[in-house]
């Protein structure tokens, strides 16, 4: 089977190859494997621990001051985790305080 841009069998090529042309080589020859799907992780709803209620689900947010929430989660380095947290103010939706 020859492919557009080939060389002729018989011939090496000269040098390293490039792996994208391998990749679209062996893609245009159906050997290449299919690209894994990733999932993504999410939250374990499934769990023994109570599940509090939204307090402030029906509440109308009308001035400053009135609701702050609060976000926790961690940052993934090459030595490590590190966790950030912040506090916002949901009315003007600006960072009070984090750490």
């Amino acid at each position: 089977m020859a492919i557009a841009g080939s060389r002729p069998s018989g011939g090496a090529r000269a040098g390293p190859s490039n792996g994208k042309r391998v990749l679209r080589v062996m893609r245009a020859l159906g050997l290449a494997r299919p690209r894994p799907v990733r999932t993504r992780r999410t939250t374990d709803s499934d769990h023994p621990f109570p599940r509090y209620p939204n307090l402030i689900q029906n509440l109308a947010i009308v001035r400053p001051n009135q609701v702050w929430v609060a976000a926790l989660t961690y940052i993934r380095l090459g030595s490590g985790f590190v966790y950030l947290a912040a506090i916002l103010e949901v009315c003007t939706r600006c960072v009070r305080g984090g750490a």
